[in-house]
């Protein structure tokens, strides 16, 4: 553990008991309960269950080019099978408009021969057919310095040897210890193999120096990532108005109120009866309806789903702002279903009418871009099409 200041260490890892006390007041058990195990529990349920989609162990050397092992690398990486249990490992799900990895893969290997190099790469990294250190190398040359991607494929290959990797989270949490590696722009061999090393001292730090035990390798990323999310979450939570436990769930109830009422008197009935309605609504009940909706601003985070903005919960005493949080419809000819619902800002809500989503944040885009989005959406430029 040369690389880590042992003081420094423990006076980090106090601070971090301190938000944890902050955020719902706790302190640091273990990894398998408490805040860590809410929130990162989920990488091995991944990782688990995208060997069993990948089926490496059945590819042979005809399925190379034929685009079933890239069609098997996106299956494994587009997990969702509950708020619970999703793939956030790689940023694939198009939400506050980042791009997709998983839709620059389809665009970009569709066919032809670099999909061919793709696949031979990940078939050789499977099969143990070359070195990892080539193997990374050749896909950074071929698909860029993708380090979530690219990180992600190896921790799935083997999770004693690899980690998944967000590299401005971990530049910052490694700042804090005062360990020199840095990552963001830097995905190759040799520095894969320093953030892993990294990590590796923290797992010892944690077992030597503050007396955790059972640490995993990947205990110890995680360790790191909520050091860096942590005190944002309760920076975030203030700002929004997340004061006490109970100020999320009675904000939803507010909202599925109106939303209620409003149904409920443009169709005639009475309120109470609304929700049994499952053409309306397809909720159980009200309180199903009210944990939904707080369930949903934790999967977005509080941010808009539409601009990726932190959304705001009405309070009294706070002056009517656009970035309140709303209940949006994305086709907004159907229900408030659970499938059609999404939380966004109020103004966003507004905004964006009748318009899919899609349309819509094609025009957020051009508004923080400009000019520099013509080529992508020339239809809003003018660009008359056969």
């Amino acid at each position: 553990m040369e690389t880590l200041d042992k003081s420094r260490f423990i006076r980090v890892f106090n601070k971090f008991n301190d938000d944890l006390r902050a955020y719902n007041g706790s302190q640091f058990v273990s990894f398998t309960t408490g805040v860590a195990a809410k929130w990162e529990s989920y990488k091995p349920i991944i990782r688990h269950m995208a060997v069993q989609r990948l089926g490496a162990d059945k590819w042979t050397t005809n399925d190379v080019g034929s685009g079933s092992i890239l069609a098997a690398v996106i299956r494994a990486i587009e997990i969702k099978e509950s708020e619970d249990v999703r793939n956030n490992l790689v940023p694939w799900e198009p939400r506050h408009n980042q791009p997709s990895e998983t839709g620059r893969l389809r665009e970009e290997l569709g066919n032809g021969p670099t999909r061919q190099r793709f696949e031979r790469h990940v078939f050789d990294l499977f099969r143990e057919r070359r070195e990892p250190a080539e193997i990374l190398d050749d896909l950074v040359a071929l698909i860029g310095r993708r380090y979530s991607l690219i990180a992600y494929l190896f921790y799935v290959f083997d999770d004693n040897q690899f980690l998944p990797i967000g590299t401005t989270t971990f530049d910052k949490a490694f700042e804090q210890l005062g360990i020199d590696v840095r990552t963001s722009g830097r995905c190759s061999w040799s520095n894969y193999q320093e953030f892993i090393a990294a990590v590796r001292s923290v797992q010892a730090g944690l077992t030597s120096w503050v007396g955790v035990k059972e640490v995993r390798l990947i205990d110890a990323h995680s360790y790191l990532w909520l050091l860096v999310r942590l005190p944002q979450k309760i920076e975030q939570m203030r700002q929004q108005g997340l004061q006490r436990p109970g100020d999320l769930k009675a904000a939803m109830i507010g909202l599925a109120q109106s939303v209620i009422h409003r149904v409920g008197n443009a169709n005639g009935q009475a309120v109470e009866r609304v929700v049994k309605n499952k053409e309306l609504f397809g909720f159980s009940s009200t309180e199903a309806f009210y944990d939904f909706l707080c369930h949903l601003w934790e999967d977005q985070d509080g941010r808009c789903v539409l601009t990726g903005l932190p959304m705001l919960l009405p309070q009294k005493g706070r002056p009517v702002t656009e970035l309140v949080v709303s209940i949006d419809r994305k086709d907004s000819a159907g229900h408030y279903s659970p499938e059609n619902i999404q939380l966004t800002c109020w103004f966003a809500n507004r905004w964006k009418g009748t318009q899919a989503d899609h349309d819509f944040a094609a025009l957020i885009d051009i508004l923080r871009r400009g000019e520099e989005a013509q080529g992508d959406y020339p239809q809003h430029f003018g660009a008359i099409t056969e």
